[in-house]
């Protein structure tokens, strides 16, 4: 970029803050900790070599020997589908517990690829390219770990998955403005339907602010299933692990409920606070008509009273 500076005036064209930065990953993934359950939501659109695709699906299920993960991706393109691929090789014949090793070795091995493309760089040059360019690649990873569904957050700069310290998660450019729509939205154990919906909202909501987001908006689930309907006294019942995503019209109905009860809930929050300022208008209004006695008892008395008392008080000194 070049400035220009005339006459002390800083002529630098104003980037708009909607748009990414160099290195951003152009997409928003959010990831909600449900009750024996993860919802992954994204959306579909990705820059690849400057031209826009806006049918991406950027959730995946992959199959361990003992189960599903599910793994979101985002940034860019190539990068994130080599490391994907490695991750699905690393996977055969592996148990699920085992899956945040497997990412980060996935993510080692393109690291590696990358530095010995460019000659064997430093770390410290890698990482500069790979910011300067906009080769930055990141991930959301869901499993069970004892039972107890995780999310895992890991990328091409920071190797070693870290599971998330909260109930949800937000990954890409629009991560902020997912990670305070599920803050004030969503809470520890909901159930896998209502966290559905919430990461609908949210991506509908980033969609609808975040010029680099575009639909349709895409639902994985991963979910622990007993593998029968009863068992044996005294048995520990076990479970199955399943992962899948919704179809296109399941998300549109899901779509089209949560709008319908946005709006239901806009019109009353609208009506409620239009009653409030109609009440607080009408008491300035008082006011001004009616002033106020001029004494600690503070009680509202017309005009006429008012002059009246008046008369009857001392001058002002």
């Amino acid at each position: 970029m070049i400035t220009n500076v005339l006459a002390g005036i800083d002529l630098r064209p104003i980037r708009d803050p909607r748009k990414p930065k160099s290195g951003s990953p152009v997409t928003l993934i959010v990831g909600i900790i449900a009750k024996d359950a993860v919802v992954f939501g994204a959306d579909s659109q990705t820059t690849c070599d400057l031209n826009k695709v806006l049918d991406t699906n950027k959730i995946h299920i992959v199959e361990f020997k003992d189960g599903k993960v599910m793994v979101a991706e985002s940034g860019h393109v190539g990068n994130a589908s080599n490391v994907l691929e490695d991750f699905r090789t690393y996977s055969k014949g592996a148990k699920m517990n085992a899956a945040p090793d497997l990412l980060e070795k996935a993510l080692r091995k393109r690291w590696n690829e990358l530095r010995s493309r460019d000659f064997d760089c430093s770390p410290e040059d890698l990482t500069q390219t790979i910011l300067r360019d906009g080769l930055r690649c990141a991930f959301l990873l869901a499993t069970f770990k004892e039972s107890k569904p995780m999310i895992y957050w890991a990328d091409l700069l920071n190797h070693r998955p870290a599971d998330t310290p909260k109930h949800y998660a937000s990954l890409g450019i629009g991560a902020e403005f997912g990670t305070h729509i599920l803050s004030e939205q969503t809470a520890p154990d909901m159930s896998i339907d209502l966290a559905s919906v919430l990461a609908i909202y949210a991506i509908e909501r980033a969609i609808a602010n975040v010029t680099v987001c575009g639909p349709p908006v895409r639902i994985g689930l991963l979910q622990r299933v007993p593998k029968g309907l009863w068992w044996p006294d005294g048995e520990t019942p076990s479970y199955d692990t399943v992962g899948y995503q919704l179809t296109g019209q399941e998300v549109k109905e899901l779509s089209n409920l949560v709008a319908a009860v946005t709006e239901a809930s806009a019109t009353h929050w609208r009506e409620k606070v239009l009653k409030r300022l109609e009440k607080r208008s009408a008491k300035i209004m008082h006011k001004m008509l009616h002033p106020r006695h001029p004494t600690e008892d503070m009680v509202l008395l017309n005009p006429q009273d008012f002059e009246h008392l008046k008369k009857k008080l001392p001058p002002p000194s």
